[in-house]
Protein backbone atom coordinates (compact mmCIF):
# COMPACT_ATOMS: atom_id res chain seq x y z
CA UNK A 1 0.00 0.00 0.00
CA UNK A 2 1.15 3.53 -0.81
CA UNK A 3 0.50 6.76 1.07
CA UNK A 4 -0.77 10.00 -0.45
CA UNK A 5 -0.94 13.34 1.36
CA UNK A 6 -2.66 16.23 -0.42
CA UNK A 7 -1.12 19.43 0.93
CA UNK A 8 -1.35 22.02 -1.83
CA UNK A 9 -4.08 24.17 -0.27
CA UNK A 10 -3.44 27.87 0.29
CA UNK A 11 -5.08 27.90 3.71
CA UNK A 12 -7.53 30.79 3.39
CA UNK A 13 -9.81 29.45 6.13
CA UNK A 14 -6.86 28.68 8.39
CA UNK A 15 -5.64 32.28 7.93
CA UNK A 16 -1.99 31.30 8.21
CA UNK A 17 -0.80 33.98 5.80
CA UNK A 18 1.11 33.55 2.52
CA UNK A 19 4.38 32.28 4.04
CA UNK A 20 3.04 29.37 6.07
CA UNK A 21 0.60 26.71 4.90
CA UNK A 22 -1.74 24.93 7.31
CA UNK A 23 0.09 21.61 6.82
CA UNK A 24 3.02 23.20 8.65
CA UNK A 25 1.00 24.22 11.71
CA UNK A 26 2.48 22.45 14.74
CA UNK A 27 0.50 20.17 17.04
CA UNK A 28 1.47 18.07 20.05
CA UNK A 29 2.61 14.52 19.39
CA UNK A 30 4.86 11.79 20.78
CA UNK A 31 8.21 10.87 19.27
CA UNK A 32 10.75 8.48 20.73
CA UNK A 33 8.79 8.43 23.98
CA UNK A 34 8.78 12.19 24.45
CA UNK A 35 6.23 14.98 24.13
CA UNK A 36 7.03 17.06 21.04
CA UNK A 37 5.52 19.78 18.89
CA UNK A 38 5.84 19.24 15.16
CA UNK A 39 4.06 20.09 11.89
CA UNK A 40 0.88 18.19 11.22
CA UNK A 41 2.27 16.87 7.91
CA UNK A 42 5.09 15.24 9.87
CA UNK A 43 2.55 13.54 12.15
CA UNK A 44 0.74 12.11 9.13
CA UNK A 45 3.96 10.78 7.61
CA UNK A 46 4.96 9.20 10.92
CA UNK A 47 1.67 7.32 11.19
CA UNK A 48 1.86 6.10 7.61
CA UNK A 49 5.36 4.81 8.18
CA UNK A 50 4.17 3.18 11.40
CA UNK A 51 1.83 1.08 9.24
CA UNK A 52 4.79 -0.08 7.17
CA UNK A 53 4.06 2.24 4.24
CA UNK A 54 7.35 3.12 2.59
CA UNK A 55 6.15 4.71 -0.65
CA UNK A 56 4.65 8.05 0.40
CA UNK A 57 3.76 10.87 -1.99
CA UNK A 58 2.78 14.40 -1.03
CA UNK A 59 1.13 16.87 -3.39
CA UNK A 60 2.34 20.43 -2.82
CA UNK A 61 1.91 23.88 -4.33
CA UNK A 62 5.13 24.71 -6.25
CA UNK A 63 5.16 28.16 -4.61
CA UNK A 64 5.04 26.70 -1.08
CA UNK A 65 8.77 27.01 -0.42
CA UNK A 66 8.54 26.44 3.35
CA UNK A 67 6.79 23.07 3.10
CA UNK A 68 8.88 21.94 0.14
CA UNK A 69 12.12 22.68 2.00
CA UNK A 70 10.84 21.01 5.16
CA UNK A 71 9.89 17.79 3.39
CA UNK A 72 13.12 17.67 1.39
CA UNK A 73 15.26 18.36 4.47
CA UNK A 74 13.44 16.26 7.06
CA UNK A 75 11.56 13.64 5.04
CA UNK A 76 13.78 12.84 2.11
CA UNK A 77 12.04 9.45 1.74
CA UNK A 78 8.80 11.21 0.73
CA UNK A 79 8.37 12.04 -2.95
CA UNK A 80 6.78 15.31 -4.03
CA UNK A 81 4.30 16.01 -6.83
CA UNK A 82 3.27 19.57 -7.66
CA UNK A 83 -0.31 20.71 -8.24
CA UNK A 84 0.03 23.46 -10.82
CA UNK A 85 -3.63 24.51 -10.77
CA UNK A 86 -5.78 24.93 -7.65
CA UNK A 87 -8.79 22.93 -8.74
CA UNK A 88 -9.86 21.09 -5.61
CA UNK A 89 -9.19 17.94 -3.63
CA UNK A 90 -9.96 15.59 -6.50
CA UNK A 91 -7.57 17.37 -8.84
CA UNK A 92 -4.79 17.14 -6.24
CA UNK A 93 -5.27 13.37 -6.19
CA UNK A 94 -5.16 13.20 -9.98
CA UNK A 95 -1.86 15.09 -9.87
CA UNK A 96 -0.28 12.01 -8.29
CA UNK A 97 -2.17 9.44 -10.38
CA UNK A 98 0.84 8.33 -12.45
CA UNK A 99 2.75 7.50 -9.26
CA UNK A 100 -0.05 5.37 -7.79
CA UNK A 101 -0.18 1.68 -8.64
CA UNK A 102 -2.83 0.10 -6.41
CA UNK A 103 -4.45 0.71 -3.05
CA UNK A 104 -3.33 3.83 -1.24
CA UNK A 105 -3.95 5.54 2.08
CA UNK A 106 -5.11 9.08 1.33
CA UNK A 107 -4.91 11.81 3.97
CA UNK A 108 -5.69 15.49 3.49
CA UNK A 109 -2.76 17.50 4.78
CA UNK A 110 -4.73 19.67 7.19
CA UNK A 111 -5.95 16.82 9.41
CA UNK A 112 -4.75 13.71 11.20
CA UNK A 113 -6.11 10.70 13.04
CA UNK A 114 -4.70 10.74 16.56
CA UNK A 115 -4.05 7.02 16.96
CA UNK A 116 -2.30 4.77 14.50
CA UNK A 117 -4.89 2.10 15.37
CA UNK A 118 -7.52 4.16 13.52
CA UNK A 119 -5.37 4.14 10.39
CA UNK A 120 -4.79 0.43 10.85
CA UNK A 121 -8.54 -0.22 10.99
CA UNK A 122 -8.91 1.53 7.62
CA UNK A 123 -5.99 -0.37 6.10
CA UNK A 124 -7.21 -3.77 7.29
CA UNK A 125 -10.85 -3.41 6.21
CA UNK A 126 -11.86 -6.07 3.67
CA UNK A 127 -13.39 -3.97 0.89
CA UNK A 128 -12.20 -2.36 -2.30
CA UNK A 129 -12.13 1.04 -0.58
CA UNK A 130 -12.71 2.21 2.99
CA UNK A 131 -13.72 5.62 4.33
CA UNK A 132 -13.24 7.08 7.81
CA UNK A 133 -16.56 8.15 9.35
CA UNK A 134 -17.26 10.49 12.25
CA UNK A 135 -20.56 11.19 13.97
CA UNK A 136 -21.38 14.91 13.81
CA UNK A 137 -24.21 17.23 14.86
CA UNK A 138 -24.05 19.33 11.67
CA UNK A 139 -23.71 16.86 8.77
CA UNK A 140 -24.83 19.43 6.20
CA UNK A 141 -21.32 20.94 6.45
CA UNK A 142 -19.60 17.71 5.39
CA UNK A 143 -19.57 14.91 2.90
CA UNK A 144 -22.10 12.43 4.33
CA UNK A 145 -22.43 8.66 4.01
CA UNK A 146 -25.67 6.71 3.73
CA UNK A 147 -24.86 3.28 5.10
CA UNK A 148 -25.89 0.24 7.10
CA UNK A 149 -24.04 -1.36 9.99
CA UNK A 150 -22.12 -4.58 9.31
CA UNK A 151 -21.07 -4.98 12.92
CA UNK A 152 -19.00 -3.13 15.48
CA UNK A 153 -17.68 0.09 13.97
CA UNK A 154 -17.85 -1.19 10.37
CA UNK A 155 -20.50 0.01 7.92
CA UNK A 156 -21.38 -0.82 4.33
CA UNK A 157 -21.68 2.47 2.45
CA UNK A 158 -24.41 2.64 -0.19
CA UNK A 159 -24.09 6.32 -1.13
CA UNK A 160 -22.19 9.50 -0.32
CA UNK A 161 -23.15 13.13 -0.87
CA UNK A 162 -21.23 16.38 -0.45
CA UNK A 163 -22.79 18.93 1.94
CA UNK A 164 -26.41 17.83 1.41
CA UNK A 165 -29.29 20.12 2.34
CA UNK A 166 -31.11 17.13 3.81
CA UNK A 167 -28.49 14.67 5.12
CA UNK A 168 -29.45 10.99 5.14
CA UNK A 169 -27.32 10.34 8.24
CA UNK A 170 -25.11 12.09 10.75
CA UNK A 171 -22.06 10.10 9.64
CA UNK A 172 -19.64 12.51 7.98
CA UNK A 173 -16.53 11.69 5.98
CA UNK A 174 -13.22 12.45 7.65
CA UNK A 175 -10.46 13.23 5.16
CA UNK A 176 -8.71 9.87 5.59
CA UNK A 177 -9.40 7.04 3.15
CA UNK A 178 -8.03 3.79 1.85
CA UNK A 179 -8.83 3.85 -1.86
CA UNK A 180 -8.40 1.52 -4.77
CA UNK A 181 -6.76 3.28 -7.70
CA UNK A 182 -9.91 2.52 -9.68
CA UNK A 183 -11.63 5.39 -7.85
CA UNK A 184 -9.48 7.79 -9.87
CA UNK A 185 -11.33 6.76 -13.04
CA UNK A 186 -14.44 8.41 -11.59
CA UNK A 187 -12.83 11.75 -10.73
CA UNK A 188 -13.86 14.46 -13.17
CA UNK A 189 -11.02 15.73 -15.32
CA UNK A 190 -12.73 19.07 -15.91
CA UNK A 191 -14.34 21.79 -13.83
CA UNK A 192 -13.08 24.59 -11.62
CA UNK A 193 -13.35 22.67 -8.34
CA UNK A 194 -12.86 18.92 -8.74
CA UNK A 195 -14.02 16.97 -5.68
CA UNK A 196 -13.53 13.41 -4.46
CA UNK A 197 -16.94 12.76 -2.89
CA UNK A 198 -18.81 12.78 -6.21
CA UNK A 199 -16.23 10.35 -7.63
CA UNK A 200 -16.78 7.95 -4.72
CA UNK A 201 -20.53 8.28 -5.29
CA UNK A 202 -20.13 7.15 -8.91
CA UNK A 203 -17.68 4.42 -7.86
CA UNK A 204 -20.30 2.97 -5.48
CA UNK A 205 -23.08 3.30 -8.07
CA UNK A 206 -20.96 1.21 -10.46
CA UNK A 207 -21.13 -1.74 -8.07
CA UNK A 208 -17.90 -1.39 -6.13
CA UNK A 209 -18.01 -2.29 -2.44
CA UNK A 210 -17.03 0.49 -0.04
CA UNK A 211 -16.89 0.18 3.73
CA UNK A 212 -16.79 2.82 6.42
CA UNK A 213 -15.05 2.69 9.78
CA UNK A 214 -16.67 4.79 12.51
CA UNK A 215 -13.95 6.65 14.37
CA UNK A 216 -13.93 7.09 18.14
CA UNK A 217 -14.96 10.57 19.29
CA UNK A 218 -12.39 13.33 18.64
CA UNK A 219 -10.16 10.95 16.69
CA UNK A 220 -10.04 13.10 13.55
CA UNK A 221 -8.55 16.56 14.06
CA UNK A 222 -8.39 19.27 11.42
CA UNK A 223 -6.57 22.60 11.41
CA UNK A 224 -8.55 23.80 8.39
CA UNK A 225 -10.17 26.68 10.29
CA UNK A 226 -8.37 29.26 12.43
CA UNK A 227 -11.11 29.06 15.07
CA UNK A 228 -10.42 25.33 15.58
CA UNK A 229 -6.67 25.54 16.09
CA UNK A 230 -6.64 26.25 19.84
CA UNK A 231 -9.00 23.31 20.39
CA UNK A 232 -6.73 21.06 18.31
CA UNK A 233 -3.71 22.07 20.38
CA UNK A 234 -5.57 21.30 23.60
CA UNK A 235 -6.84 17.95 22.33
CA UNK A 236 -3.45 16.78 21.07
CA UNK A 237 -1.75 17.93 24.29
CA UNK A 238 -4.19 15.98 26.48
CA UNK A 239 -3.96 12.95 24.19
CA UNK A 240 -0.16 12.94 24.27
CA UNK A 241 0.00 13.30 28.05
CA UNK A 242 -2.46 10.44 28.43
CA UNK A 243 -0.34 8.27 26.14
CA UNK A 244 2.71 9.06 28.22
CA UNK A 245 2.64 7.19 31.52
CA UNK A 246 3.50 8.81 34.84
CA UNK A 247 7.04 7.56 34.36
CA UNK A 248 7.29 9.37 31.03
CA UNK A 249 7.15 6.23 28.91
CA UNK A 250 4.79 5.67 26.02
CA UNK A 251 1.86 3.45 26.97
CA UNK A 252 0.81 2.82 23.37
CA UNK A 253 1.01 4.80 20.16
Amino acid sequence: MQGLITAAGVGNRAKTGPGLRKVMLPIYDIRHGELVIRPIIDCIIERMEGLGIRDIITVLDPSDIVTIQYVKSNRAEVSIEYQKERRGFGNAILTASKSLNGKFLLNAGDGVLLDIESYRALAESHSSSTLALMRVSNPERYGVAACSSIGGRTYRIVDVEEKPLHPRSNLALAAAYVLDKGVLDYISKSGKNVELTSAIERYIASGNDVNGILLPKNQWLSVGNASDYLRVLGTTHRWALKKLGADGLVTGL
